[in-house]
């Protein structure tokens, strides 16, 4: 990673309504620039909720497999993962993140993205060719959807 998770994680834009629904804080925000950043919350045990914040970077997924690797050896884990406000990504991210999820797969129970940025969205399907069990979701209301069922929660 190039610099060190926030002490006290901040809030990005979109966070205030995440966290509400959650009701905790993000654990983890990280980010190489204002402009690349990533929220990290774990409302359970077993799920683990990401939301990322304009560019999709490869520091923004070292920190992503960082903060994510341990939960997932755990086993039953859920990856539900907020991309509507990624507005572009490095193009190593999609073939690298895809490489270390087919790895994990055999401890992963479920993966969802929401993205409604046209290239991060053909990217999440294109990675999904391989995956296969991505659940991928257009919108934020889709994706609150689904995740209120993991953390007890209706909208």
């Amino acid at each position: 990673m190039t610099s060190a998770p926030d002490a006290t994680p901040r809030l990005l834009p979109g966070d205030a309504d995440l966290r509400d629904f959650l009701r905790c804080a993000p654990v983890h925000t990280f980010g190489d620039d204002p402009t690349s950043r990533i929220s990290i919350y774990y409302p359970t045990d077993r799920v683990t909720v990401t939301r990322v914040v304009g560019r999709l970077s490869t520091a923004v997924a070292d920190a992503f497999e960082a903060y994510l690797t341990p939960r997932i050896a755990l086993g039953g884990f859920h990856g539900i993962h907020d991309w509507t406000q990624v507005t572009s990504f490095d193009l190593a991210v999609p073939p690298r993140l895809a490489a270390w999820t087919v790895a994990r797969l055999s401890k992963i129970t479920r993966i969802v993205i929401a993205s409604d940025d046209p290239m991060t969205s053909m990217a999440v399907r294109t990675t999904n060719l391989t995956i296969k069990r991505i659940e991928h979701l257009s919108t934020r209301a889709q994706f609150f959807a689904a995740l209120g069922p993991l953390v007890g929660r209706s909208v």
